[in-house]
């Protein structure tokens, strides 16, 4: 018997990213949350990864919906969530790129300044690939001990949230390419 797991889950996703059927989307979203929904009851070998979350982000973005960034973005909190909640990994350049990217395909100003935001707090708070993992490590915390713990200094609290990857060259082209999709307030 075949039992699925991570890498052949994310065949699936990534094989509906790539069709051009008007299912597609909701499709891999379906297998994205079965990844999570199993992972979340212990099993391990399906836990959802980067590439899990960046297929499906790239799956709304080429079905040219009108809202595909705001897809995008709940899928990169879901994302977060998971790793903060669940030990799940933390998004990479790479999920946030594709984030982006759904930003600049809705070609709106809203969405152009979210991109701009986003860029802004991955220059802020970038730490890194190399720093990701151990500072995921370091930071296991559930809602009760921050709950019994509102005393802590602010410091800590920043320490404990959720690493966000340093910006690429990508990144940033990504930017202008929502930038001028969106508005010509941005252009470069």
């Amino acid at each position: 018997k075949i039992v699925p797991d991570t890498v052949s889950n994310n065949i699936l996703i990534d094989g509906w990213s790539k069709s051009e059927r008007t299912e597609a989307p909701e499709r891999a979203l379906d297998i994205l949350m079965q990844m999570e929904a199993a992972f979340k009851d212990g099993k391990l070998h399906v836990k959802p990864d980067n590439y899990s979350y960046t297929s499906c982000i790239d799956c709304f973005v080429k079905s040219n919906r009108p809202r595909s960034g705001q897809h995008a973005m709940a899928l990169l909190g879901r994302m977060r969530k998971l790793q903060r909640d669940h030990g799940g990994e933390p998004p990479s350049v790479d999920c946030y790129n594709a984030v982006i990217n759904g930003l600049a395909a809705a070609r709106n100003k809203d969405s152009a300044d979210l991109a701009m935001s986003i860029l802004s707090e991955m220059e802020q708070g970038g730490s890194g690939s190399a720093n990701t993992s151990d500072k995921d490590k370091n930071n296991k915390h559930t809602n009760n001990e921050k709950d019994d713990n509102d005393d802590r200094s602010s410091s800590s609290v920043a320490a404990a949230a959720p690493a966000v990857p340093k910006p690429n060259r990508v990144t940033y082209n990504t930017c202008l390419k929502a930038c001028r999709n969106g508005h010509d307030e941005y252009a470069a």
